[in-house]
């Protein structure tokens, strides 16, 4: 017998159909056969077991990142990293570099005062400067 929509049987003639896991699907049994699942394109996530069709997979909501295929959660905003803004001690305080002309520069912290300013940052658990 073919494998069932929503499961793989990755050797012919096992007696028992593996689910497909979050992020995959399977339809057609007779493509493949005893295929695997196959993932979600890019664009859609699913965190369901046994999708039987790619239709089943979940469109990423606007504003959402979901890049990869086989996605088992959408990216939102705050799983992006940070870019990158080269900062300099102005009187103590970190402040854009590219606020001032190259003439006027600050020097740019140490790596005490850097790791001191991370110290009080909000975000315990997030790193906000940089040294180096």
């Amino acid at each position: 017998y073919p494998c069932p929509p929503g499961s793989s049987c990755s050797l012919e003639g096992l007696f028992e159909a593996e689910e497909c896991p979050p992020g995959t699907y399977r339809s057609d049994p007779e493509i493949g056969g005893f295929g695997s699942c196959i993932p979600c394109p890019q664009g859609t996530w699913s965190k369901n077991w046994q999708l039987r069709e790619k239709g089943e997979c979940t469109r990423c909501p606007t504003g959402v990142v979901c890049p990869l295929d086989g996605m088992t959660a959408p990216c939102s905003f705050d799983d992006l990293p940070q870019p990158f803004e080269p900062v300099v001690n102005f009187k103590g305080m970190p402040a854009f570099e590219y606020e001032f002309p190259i003439e006027t520069m600050p020097q740019p912290f140490t790596l005490d005062e850097c790791l001191a300013l991370n110290s009080k940052s909000k975000h315990t658990d997030k790193q906000e400067f940089y040294y180096g």
